[in-house]
């Protein structure tokens, strides 16, 4: 996998590639370590798509967080929402760095950034986030609903900013024969 486009949100991009360049590379270089092969595990029993093969989200969060992030020292903090135990919890922090990978629903998008997101940096947990998401080739070869890199960003372009809004960097991913640009994004995100 690879990093097809990017996004900048309220300022994400320009605060995370002069502070927090390490974690982003971490982040890129897990997307980076992706074999496809490994994660396109999903037989689908979908009308339109049965029997095919298609990339799993629970592989692909399992390739960059559990088998990359979480050994380079990335966390997974919870905030209790009530006295009920109920909670939310964000897939990775480092330092000030928050990070959510959605390969879910496309509603889900939306919450990480307009909901979880701020709720998080308001807790002190992190200061800017990265949001990883498909591009619309590798959403194609997903189950039916998966949000897009296109999606997102139409949202927080009609939205607008907000209040509470933090700053955060939308990377969007997709399969490295997609990758020609891959040169000019190192360059964009300040890893050449």
């Amino acid at each position: 996998m690879d990093v097809l486009e990017i996004y900048s949100w309220h300022g994400g991009l320009e605060i995370i590639k002069k502070e927090h360049k390490r974690e982003l590379k971490e982040v890129i270089d897990a997307i980076r370590s992706i074999n496809e092969e490994d994660v396109k595990t999903k037989v689908s029993k979908e009308k339109t798509m049965q029997g095919r093969s298609l990339y799993s989200p629970i592989a692909l969060n399992k390739a960059i967080l559990t088998d990359n992030l979480y050994n380079k020292g990335w966390s997974k903090p919870k905030i209790a929402l009530d006295e009920n135990h109920s909670f939310i919890e964000a897939d990775g922090v480092k330092g000030e760095v928050g990070l959510e990978v959605q390969f879910g629903k496309y509603a889900f998008l939306g919450w990480d950034i307009f909901g979880k997101m701020p709720i998080f940096a308001r807790n002190k947990n992190y200061t800017v986030g990265i949001e990883v998401v498909a591009v619309k080739s590798l959403q194609a070869q997903m189950s039916t609903g998966v949000g897009s890199f296109t999606h997102i960003v139409n949202l927080l372009r009609k939205r607008g900013v907000s209040n509470v809004d933090i700053p955060i960097l939308i990377l969007g991913i997709g399969e490295k024969k997609h990758s020609d640009k891959n040169k000019s994004i190192d360059k964009e995100l300040g890893l050449d």
